[in-house]
């Protein structure tokens, strides 16, 4: 589930540059490179889960009944509610006629996430066609950070600050699939192996 949104949220934000996904050979809008000690971040936009917690406001505490295709009823644990803070970084890039990082070009990178979601601070499937078929919706609110917590994700991350914002994305929601069994156990029959 997790996966599906930041894959959704990576198609959305490729759509803000039309759906390119290279530009000059480097990618758009990526996760992450975790493969290396410090992480490395090779797209324009970049794009990496900081933190999950679970929403307590529309926890219920009582379990539930689940009802499966064919009719079954099984109890169930309720709804795990989980909001996303994803860390949106932009890095200057090298320039298009000059061999230097283009700083303002990351700004205004950054500024075209800032609008996309500015316009568009909920996504639900009856609006995006691609949207996940396990998300109900996703709430995106800008989650700013302090100083303090600026410094310690870029600290633990071994790598100089870039310019970035932190979105809160809201109401993932995990519900218990339930084990269906095969059927009943109607005969064992033992074989020992005689030696």
């Amino acid at each position: 589930m997790i996966h599906s949104l930041l894959a959704f949220i990576k198609r959305r934000i490729s759509a803000a540059w039309g759906g390119v996904v290279h530009i000059g050979g480097i990618d758009v809008v990526n996760y992450i490179d975790q493969g290396s000690d410090p992480p490395s971040f090779h797209a324009k936009i970049n794009l990496l889960v900081i933190r999950l917690e679970q929403e307590t406001q529309l926890q219920q505490a009582e379990r539930f009944s689940y009802q499966d295709d064919e009719g079954r009823s099984f109890k169930s644990q309720p709804p795990l509610y989980l909001n996303a803070y994803v860390l949106v970084a932009a890095k200057p890039n090298p320039g298009d006629s000059n061999n230097y990082y283009n700083y303002e070009g990351a700004l205004q990178n950054l500024s075209k996430v800032l609008a996309l979601f500015q316009a568009n601070p909920v996504f639900k499937a009856e609006t995006d066609p691609d949207f996940p078929s396990e998300l109900e919706q996703i709430i995106v609110e800008l989650a700013p950070l302090t100083l303090t917590q600026q410094n310690e994700i870029w600290s633990s991350l071994k790598t100089a600050f870039l310019p970035s914002v932190c979105y809160k994305m809201k109401m993932l929601v995990f519900r218990e699939q339930p084990v269906v069994g095969e059927g009943e156990i109607e005969s064992l029959v033992l074989n020992p192996q005689s030696s």
